[in-house]
């Protein structure tokens, strides 16, 4: 995976360790630094330190190829959201790599496809906390208070 300098346009790191197409790619912070989290064909996620130029974690999904990852703000804490072939959209903790949860493992979600997660995004609404939107093969957008699918 190349990374490019976004304002000389030159290369500025080319990253090696997934075995396959690269899908989706996001920010995520890992405590004290910022971190780009890369998902795709081989069903690994890895998170790469851009100033290191290297791998500073890879997270085993198990269930397939990875679509959809997004960062999601839960009070202090900085988690990542990870969609692909279910069941569910798995929640992780990017410093430590914890499995914490899921999202839509409910049998309606399974039956109508909208486990298959295809994309992610967070929002922030004008009132309450941010949620998390994802989208999957049922064309239904699902909206997610992660804080509250984890209690």
């Amino acid at each position: 995976m190349t990374v490019w300098h976004p304002e000389s346009g030159q290369r500025h790191a080319e990253l090696t360790g997934h075995r396959g197409f690269v899908w989706t790619l996001c920010e995520v912070s890992d405590g004290d630094r910022t971190l780009l989290a890369s998902g795709g064909r081989d069903g690994i996620v890895r998170l790469w330190d851009l100033e290191e130029r290297q791998e500073a974690r890879a997270l085993t999904e198990g269930s397939g190829p990875v679509y959809a990852l997004c960062q999601a703000d839960v009070g202090e804490r900085r988690l990542l959201v990870v969609g692909g072939d279910g069941p569910g959209t798995a929640v992780r903790d990017p410093s430590t790599g914890e499995h914490l949860g899921a999202l839509g493992t409910d049998l309606a979600g399974l039956l109508s496809g909208h486990g298959w997660a295809r994309a992610a995004c967070q929002m922030r609404p004008f009132d309450g906390p941010p949620l998390v939107v994802t989208a999957g093969y049922d064309d239904d957008p699902r909206v997610w208070d992660v804080a509250k699918e984890l209690s």
